[in-house]
């Protein structure tokens, strides 16, 4: 074997190219002294953590992963100088594009992302996306922490299941009660035709009334979606309409005026309200109008300073002075004062141009 001199020439270019090779190597050392110590760092974060933690550049190339990356069926060095993008579903990648354009200079994001699992399974995370600006001359860094959310996301969707089936037995029951109670208005009204007395048929036709009130609330609630509340105009409209369908030899001459906003209450509040519409509504079309007098009847409802107002109205012949609310002897007052009580309510008389009553009570009646 012979061997070629090394001309002069050569061996100029040979010492160039090495030391080429030294500054790139010098330059990659610098670059890792520097760097090494913060990978080190978030390795020695992580290593406590199942959570998922990403660093990365504002273009997504990962430059750490943490060995949770496991759960994906990753390793870690897999994905160091691959593109967060290639991991991260495609139709979520414009989603995870504007948490990051939304970053600013700090603050942070929150989104659930799917990302693709080694095997190409989908699985949710919910990521915090933060932006961390270690120094004026370097580029900000992306930071995302990410946490499965298969089984939490299973359990909710277990839990909305479970809801929903107790929500369909609820109003099941709503359905059953409403027919129940329906049964036995009806046979009051086969019971009352057993009587001669037109007063001992009033008695049993005020009965049926006050069970179809009570009904209704439950009719409403088999038909809602809000099992807790109902929408309270609706419900009044439909009782007053159910009252004067009962006293139709009245409907003619006595006009029924319903002033109430859209307005949401609790069911047991709108129970009571309903039973107390019931009473002084009736109460109304029996002495309010004598010697086929006509007028005008006012259910209002409405809200005053964290309070509401139910007012029943009427334009008739009024109350007789000596009437006192708290010492009445019929059974229908003395069912609304107790009502009243029940929602620690104000309630207030008004004998001019008529009879006006109202009820002010809190609008957190009902809520415990």
């Amino acid at each position: 074997m012979t061997s070629t001199p090394i001309s002069q020439t050569d061996s100029g270019n040979i010492d160039y190219h090495l030391a080429q090779v030294q500054a790139w190597i010098e330059t990659q050392q610098a670059a890792n002294r520097s760097v090494s110590p913060h990978h080190a760092l978030l390795r020695a974060i992580t290593d406590t953590t199942s959570d998922l933690i990403i660093d990365c550049d504002q273009s997504g190339g990962i430059e750490f992963v943490s060995q949770s990356i496991g759960q994906l069926g990753y390793r870690d060095s897999q994905l160091i100088g691959s593109n967060l993008g290639d991991i991260v579903a495609p139709d979520d990648h414009e989603k995870l594009q504007a948490r990051f354009n939304g970053l600013g200079d700090v603050g942070g994001g929150q989104t659930f992302i799917r990302f693709v699992a080694s095997d190409q399974s989908l699985v949710t995370m919910d990521c915090r996306i933060h932006q961390l600006k270690l120094d004026a001359d370097i580029e900000p860094r992306i930071l995302l922490v990410a946490r499965d959310m298969t089984e939490g996301l299973k359990w909710v969707e277990t839990l909305e299941e479970s809801i929903a089936e107790k929500d369909v037995l609820l109003k099941e029951i709503h359905h059953r009660v409403k027919n129940n109670l329906q049964i036995i208005s009806s046979m009051l009204n086969i019971q009352s035709h057993y009587f001669k007395d037109p007063a001992v048929r009033e008695v049993f036709r005020e009965c049926q009334n006050r069970i179809k009130s009570m009904a209704l609330i439950h009719e409403t609630l088999y038909m809602s979606k809000n099992l807790a509340e109902i929408e309270f105009s609706t419900y009044i409209t439909t009782l007053v309409n159910r009252l004067s369908a009962s006293y139709r030899e009245m409907s003619s001459r006595v006009n029924i005026i319903v002033e109430i906003p859209l307005q949401t209450l609790h069911i047991d509040v709108a129970i009571a309200c309903g039973l107390i519409v019931t009473e002084l509504v009736t109460n109304a079309l029996k002495y309010a109008f004598p010697d086929q007098q006509s007028g005008d009847i006012w259910v209002k409802f409405s809200p005053r300073d964290h309070q509401y107002a139910l007012t029943v109205k009427d334009n008739g012949v009024g109350f007789p002075k000596e009437i006192d609310l708290a010492k009445a002897n019929s059974m229908g007052l003395q069912l609304v004062t107790t009502l009243a009580h029940q929602l620690d309510a104000d309630l207030e008389l008004d004998k001019l141009n008529g009879v006006s009553i109202t009820l002010v009570f809190s609008d957190k009646a009902g809520v415990s």
